[in-house]
């Protein structure tokens, strides 16, 4: 990956590690060497592993709102590994529940950070009412909006 690439998936990562610690009151991070430390999602908090999503990220200018509709988006193949990882885990033997599984994008047709995650998450990850998109059993929803009302519980043993 060229550096200027890894400069700016890096930034992402940060700044979304931001603003989940913001929202959970937490010192959440990007995990260093990209899947380092055994760690195979891109935030995660150093000092507890109770923290209920399993985060990967992704700055691009591919995503584009024709490529979700037609199914071609390279997000779902994101959103499944992600999925696959979160369930190979270490945490899933230590938890009751998994950590839920979900990818931060932003780039293409999409101006504002949003999230994207298997829609069998759903009720589980949010108490939406009214707003939120839905292809290929996958939902999308702004990532301002996931943050008001995702669940803040953490896992529990």
């Amino acid at each position: 990956m060229p550096k200027k690439s890894k400069d700016k998936g890096s930034r992402y990562e940060r700044k979304i590690a931001k603003i989940f610690s913001k929202a959970f009151n937490r010192d959440l991070r990007r995990v260093p060497l990209s899947g380092g430390l055994d760690i195979k999602c891109d935030i995660y908090d150093p000092f507890f592993d109770d923290f209920p999503y399993f985060i990967e990220c992704k700055h691009r200018e591919i995503f584009t709102i024709d490529s979700i509709i037609n199914g071609t988006s390279e997000l779902y193949e994101f959103t499944r590994r992600n999925t696959i990882l979160s369930k190979e885990s270490y945490l899933i033997s230590k938890y009751k529940q998994e950590p839920i599984p979900i990818v931060v994008f932003k780039g293409g047709n999409f101006k504002q950070d949003m999230v994207i995650f298997n829609d069998c998450y759903f009720t589980k990850t949010c108490d939406y009412q009214n707003f939120k998109m839905s292809f290929n059993n996958f939902v999308i929803i702004p990532l301002n909006e996931f943050i008001k009302k995702c669940s803040k519980t953490p896992l529990t043993k």
